[in-house]
């Protein structure tokens, strides 16, 4: 029993986080049911069918009345207007009848995804903050699906080249991405950013390695810094990914983790760490550590190291 209780809970995470990927993507489903949701070889949901889904447009709404009525949400089966996020999260509760081998939580969670006014129905981001959602959530499903609309904003000058090579005109290519054109040079483009974010195993699954790990060291070391920028840890650059920080547990007045501005100085800053007079010297202790960027040791992969 305990068994399939486990399997059952993964089996709705990994629904819900493939639904909340196509809504990333501006794709609605809209015919969410047990015969569109298929298991590979090593019991991965993969959603099929999408021959009824639809592009979800801002300050658009949808009309058309699909999808199976035993599982479409009640707004669709009765002609009114609707978003499309809500009627995929009505028809993955839907999917499911409560049966005993579900966890508490699921079954605390599921009801709250078939509610009938689609206003107070349950929402994708309201799910993922769900007690049981989070609890034994696999890394591969705690990590956020590639957001399309931030990668279109930002164009990657190492895909762009790629799909330049292939034989596309550039100024084509990046005027198109602008303009979220769908041609062959954007779709040759998004499946090769796409595939940054894959693994070599298929599906995300227990085999999967954090992408981060895999990016360019420049990449890892501005997600570093935004890091401990927000954490407002100061330092002092020593090289292109090498660099020097300081930390206090805080100084009378301020909340703990929080440094004296004083004490901050620009992390792109190669001079020395600043000094202030204006604290207390035994306000708080200070640590001091060093965040340098170097290959793994046994896979090859980048890797960070933080020493004292």
């Amino acid at each position: 029993m305990e068994s399939s209780r486990v399997i059952g809970d993964k089996f709705v995470k990994q629904i819900i986080s493939g639904v909340e990927y196509c809504h990333r993507n501006m794709v609605v489903h809209r015919d969410l049911k047990p015969e569109n949701i298929l298991l590979d070889s090593k019991c991965n949901v993969k959603i099929a069918d999408f021959g009824l889904s639809n592009i979800i447009r801002d300050g658009h709404f949808l009309k058309t009345s699909s999808g199976s009525p035993n599982y479409a949400a009640p707004e669709v089966t009765s002609g009114k207007l609707y978003a499309g996020p809500e009627v995929d999260v009505r028809s993955c509760g839907g999917i499911y009848t409560l049966p005993s081998h579900l966890s508490v939580g699921a079954r605390d969670l599921i009801p709250r995804m078939l509610v009938v006014d689609p206003l107070k129905r349950i929402t994708i981001p309201e799910i993922r903050q769900h007690p049981w959602f989070q609890a034994h959530l696999p890394r591969y499903l705690a990590v956020p699906p590639p957001d399309t609309l931030q990668q279109a904003k930002k164009i990657d000058d190492d895909i762009l080249q790629e799909v330049v090579n292939m034989g596309f005109d550039r100024s084509q290519l990046i005027e198109s991405l602008r303009n979220r054109a769908q041609n062959e040079a954007t779709v040759a483009y998004y499946l090769l950013l796409d595939n940054r974010f894959r693994v070599s195993s298929g599906y995300l699954g227990e085999e999967f390695r954090e992408t981060m790990s895999w990016a360019r060291p420049r990449e890892i070391m501005t997600e570093v810094l935004k890091a401990l920028q927000e954490l407002n840890v100061g330092g002092k650059k020593i090289g292109h990914y090498n660099m020097k920080r300081r930390w206090s547990p805080g100084y009378p007045g301020q909340p703990e983790n929080v440094l004296n501005p004083h004490h901050i100085s620009n992390i792109h800053s190669n001079g020395p760490i600043i000094e202030s007079d204006a604290v207390d010297a035994a306000a708080a202790m200070v640590v001091e550590f060093e965040s340098q960027k170097q290959a793994g040791a046994e896979s090859g992969a980048p890797a960070l190291d933080f020493s004292n």
